[in-house]
This record gives C-alpha cells, sequence and structure tokens, in this order.
C-alpha cells in the first residue's frame, strides 16, 4: 500500500513537473508573446509571398523561367550551400540580433533609439586610431579581446549620452541620437577620409580613402563569431525571462506603457533612461565589433560621409518581432539571409540591390499590421471549422441565425427609411425653434465681449441652462429616433452575433469531449481486457 502511495506521489510529481515545463517551452502562461511571434512569422511568410511573385515576374522580364517557390529555395541555398559566403551569415545574424536586441529595449520603455550607427562607429575609430598609430595592422585575439570590451564601454557611454541629455536636458533622445550619429561620421571622415594624414603626415596620400584594412587569421575569426552566437542566443533568453518572468520586467512593460508610471512603482525615471540607453548602446557597440572588425576589417570610406546604413536596419529588425526576444533571433535570421545573398543573386539572377529593400518593406509593413496578424490563426480556423462543416447541429444553428439575421435587417431597413422620412419632417419643423435659439446664442455671445467677470459667469450658466432646455425640446420633438433605432439594431445584432458564437464554440467543445470520453472508454476497455488475461 505504502509503495503504491510513494509510486503515484512520485508519478504526479513527475507529471506536475512535466506540465510546468511544457507550459514554458510552449508559452501557454505567454499567450501575448507567442502570438506576437506567430504574428512575426506571418509578416516574413507574406513578404516571402509577395518577393517571389516579384521574383517570377523579374525574371520572365529576363527571359528566364521561374517557379513560385525559386526565391525561397535560392535564398537559402545562397545563405547556406554556397561555400563562398559560408562566413558571412553567422557574422551577420550576429549582427542584427544584437543591434535588434538594442532598438528593442529601448521600445519597451518608451524609447527610441536611432543611433546605433554612431555606437556603432565610435568605438571602431578609436580602436583603429590605435592601431594606425602604433602602425601595426596584424592584430591578435589578445588585441581583438581588448577591442570588443572596448566596443562594449564606448556603446554603453555613447547610449548614455543620450540618455542624460533625455533625463536632464529633456532633449528628445530621437533629436540626440541622429546629431550624434552624424558627429560620429564626420569624425570618421575627418580622421580617414585621407590615409595617413592625421596619424603620419609624411606618408600622406591624397588619393587614398579610409583606413587600412587589418588583417585577422580566419581561425581567429571564427573562433570571435561562434562566440558572438552564444553571447546572442544567451541574451535573447536573459532578456525574455527577465520580461515575462520578473519583477523588473514588469516594472519595464510598466513604464513603456506610460512612462509616469516610473514613480507608482518605485523606479528612478531618469536614471532608468540613462541605463536603458547605455545598454541599448552596449549592444550596438558589441554590434559594431563583428560588424567593423570582422565582416569590414577597416573603417569603409562611406562611413565618414553618412552614418552605418546597416545600423537603421535594426529597427526594421525589431519592428518586424514586435520587440520579442526570440522574435528578433527569427527576424535577425531572416536579414542575415537577405544581406548575406545579395551579391549572389546580382550576380547569378540579375537582381540589383534595389529588389531587396521593396521585400524588408512589405514585411516591414505587414509587421505594421500586427493586430490583424495578431488575431491570424490559419491552422486553428481550418481545424475547428473542419471540424463543425461535418456536424448536423452547427449548419442547423448557422440556417437559424442567418435566417434570423435577414429577416431582422429586411425590418431594420423598412423602420430606418420610414424614421428618416419623418425625421426630415421634424426638422423642417423644429428649424424655427432651432434658429431662434441659435439668435439667443450669438446675442449672448456678443455681449460677452463688454462684459464683466462676475456677468460672463452668470451669462455662462444662464446660457448652459438654456442649452439644457433646447436639448430637451429636440428630444421632446422624437429627432433622437433615428438615431435610437440604429442604436438599438447594432445592439440586438451584436446580442444575436454573441448568441450564435456561444453555441457554436458548444458544439465544437461538446464534440471534442464526446470524442475525448469515447477514447477513454476504449483505453479503459482496453486495460481490464488486458488484467483479466493477466489473471487467466
Amino acid at each position: 500500500m505504502k509503495e503504491t502511495k510513494e509510486k503515484l506521489s512520485f508519478s504526479s510529481k513527475v507529471r506536475t513537473g512535466w506540465n510546468k515545463f511544457r507550459s514554458f517551452i510552449t508559452l501557454e502562461d505567454q499567450q501575448k508573446g507567442r502570438r506576437k511571434l506567430y504574428s512575426s512569422l506571418w509578416a516574413v511568410v507574406f513578404g516571402l509571398v509577395v518577393a517571389s511573385i516579384f521574383f517570377m515576374i523579374h525574371q520572365s522580364m529576363e527571359g528566364r523561367s521561374a517557379g513560385p517557390f525559386d526565391f525561397v529555395i535560392k535564398l537559402w541555398n545562397y545563405s547556406f550551400i554556397d561555400k563562398n559566403i559560408k562566413f558571412d551569415f553567422p557574422t551577420f545574424f550576429v549582427i542584427f540580433g544584437f543591434t535588434g536586441l538594442a532598438v528593442s529595449i529601448g521600445f519597451k520603455v518608451g524609447l527610441f533609439n536611432i543611433g546605433i550607427s554612431g555606437q556603432m562607429l565610435l568605438p571602431a575609430i578609436l580602436v583603429f586610431s590605435f592601431i594606425a598609430k602604433a602602425r601595426n595592422f596584424n592584430v591578435d585575439a589578445g588585441f581583438l579581446w581588448l577591442a570588443i570590451i572596448l566596443f562594449i564601454i564606448v556603446g554603453f557611454a555613447t547610449g548614455a549620452i543620450a540618455g542624460l541629455l533625455k533625463a536632464y536636458c529633456k532633449i528628445h533622445e530621437v533629436i540626440s541620437t541622429i546629431f550624434i550619429n552624424w558627429i560620429v561620421a564626420f569624425i570618421s571622415g575627418w580622421l580617414f577620409s585621407l590615409n595617413g594624414k592625421m596619424f603620419n603626415p609624411e606618408s600622406y596620400s591624397p588619393t587614398t580613402i579610409g583606413s587600412a584594412r587589418i588583417a585577422i587569421e580566419n581561425a581567429v575569426k571564427y573562433q570571435f563569431v561562434y562566440f558572438g552566437i552564444g553571447m546572442f542566443v544567451l541574451t535573447a533568453i536573459v532578456l525574455f525571462v527577465i520580461y515575462n518572468f520578473t519583477t523588473l520586467g514588469y516594472k519595464i512593460n510598466m513604464v513603456g506603457k506610460n512612462p509616469s508610471n516610473a514613480k507608482y512603482i518605485g523606479l528612478n525615471e531618469k536614471m532608468l533612461t540613462i541605463i536603458v540607453m547605455g545598454f541599448s548602446g552596449a549592444l550596438a557597440g558589441f554590434a559594431g565589433f563583428y560588424y567593423i572588425i570582422i565582416k569590414e576589417g577597416w573603417i569603409v570610406d562611406s562611413f565618414g560621409s553618412n552614418p552605418i546604413a546597416i545600423g537603421f536596419e535594426s529597427i526594421a529588425v525589431s519592428l518586424i518581432a514586435l520587440n520579442h526576444p526570440i522574435g528578433i533571433t527569427l527576424s535577425g535570421f531572416f536579414y542575415s539571409m537577405i544581406y548575406t545573398t545579395r551579391d549572389l543573386f546580382a550576380i547569378k539572377d540579375k537582381l540589383t540591390k534595389d529588389f531587396f529593400p521593396i521585400i524588408t518593406g512589405i514585411i516591414v509593413f505587414m509587421a505594421a499590421l500586427a493586430i490583424m496578424l495578431y488575431k491570424f490563426k490559419p491552422l486553428g480556423f481550418m481545424w475547428k471549422y473542419g471540424t463543425l462543416w461535418i456536424k448536423k447541429e452547427y449548419w442547423k444553428e448557422y440556417g437559424s441565425y442567418m435566417k434570423t439575421k435577414n429577416a431582422k435587417y429586411r425590418e431594420y431597413v423598412k423602420a430606418l427609411n420610414e424614421e428618416k422620412r419623418r425625421n426630415r419632417k421634424l426638422k423642417k419643423e423644429f428649424a424655427s425653434i432651432k434658429e431662434e435659439y441659435q439668435k439667443w446664442v450669438d446675442c449672448k455671445i456678443t455681449s460677452l465681449k463688454s462684459a464683466s467677470d462676475d456677468t460672463i459667469m452668470s451669462i455662462y450658466d444662464e446660457m448652459s441652462k438654456k442649452k439644457f432646455e433646447y436639448l430637451k425640446k429636440y428630444s421632446d420633438f422624437g429627432l433622437n429616433n433615428l438615431k435610437t433605432l440604429k442604436n438599438q439594431y447594432k445592439a440586438e445584432k451584436h446580442e444575436r452575433k454573441i448568441q450564435y458564437i456561444t453555441k457554436r464554440d458548444l458544439i465544437y467543445t461538446s464534440h471534442w469531449d464526446k470524442v475525448k470520453e469515447n477514447w477513454a472508454k476504449k483505453r479503459d476497455m482496453k486495460k481490464s481486457n488486458q488484467a483479466s488475461k493477466g489473471g487467466e
């Protein structure tokens, strides 16, 4: 008996633990987060569908044939199968992952960090200044580890500057970060537009622009890329846990909904602004290390004339994911595929680079329609109505609902037309009362110009009483009946729909309850048969 209780106790504990684990993995307790994730996926799917259509049109204009899935297949193959660019995809994944998280954490508390470009570039300027001054362009892993720490610190400081200006000077973070972007870009142009002039005047060259390239061994590059992927996954998981399972995450969400909530939940709003902008800048700095040091290997000449374009793509990465850390993993993955394959599409399929902004623009547009996609559940819809359409009770209830709906609509249209004719006649009869009231109001407004304060207050009081009397006459005359009829029809229509939905859902749930009950009976019968055979 005791052994049975112990077994039951142990099995119940295992079952409870498994249910909790499944709830966490499947986000059953985080339905909003799961719906956000699904809406991001649908935004990408619709974007790829449109991209495939454009790709087919483009290929046909070039005299080539293309199937409906060719674009998606090539996007995948060029990203992972082509050996020439196998290093680019994971590098871009780290870059877009961290820049997406950098923007999203600002959005979570109602801040818009548009300064990702400057936060990526400023630490690179310092690193390449050290390299240029030392005239040593062969860097080892030890130097790169110091560089990545510098990128994080300088990125944090750059973001925190915008936070300080927001907290203490009331300068909007969008304005300050845009200015910082351009200041950093111009500093880059000043230092590196003419190679050697600032750091070694004797070797000044009037034709070379941008910094010199640094030499990094491929093995070291891969080491840092793998480290970056691991750090991104860890950061995304930590942020997900903080947002959804901690008091701090709850407070961040409350501040994001309304910044004035900070003082009611025990947070220092100014300090929160500085820390969030700083942390966002640190993530951007981390991404800047991978883009400028690992991917490019030099400060490109275009950095001196414009902010880094890839920094602005991070806004789209975050918006597509609806600021969800797991969603950013997927949107960053998608953007990495696009950036990795652009050159191959241009060479092999004659696609210009202008093609891809159209695709990403459509995806961002679909993400902006998140409310529609948030409720878009095609699989659930097909499963539910696939069950209902084979049930006679459903068709009987649906037919009754539609018959009543159509009959009530015909009655409403007839009553509405009659009430409109009656309303027009009443308005003509009421016109004299309305004109008299309007003249009285105009007269009182004119008298306000030369009246004293006490007289003005008494006139306002008199006008208020007069308006109340006028509205009562308007209602007693029957001029509100048309509006009342419309509101009454809408209320009855909504009530009928609610009753129909309730009955429809009851048919659906009762069907599956019966199915589960039959399965349980069959299972019990099977167990009893096995037990009886074992007893024999």
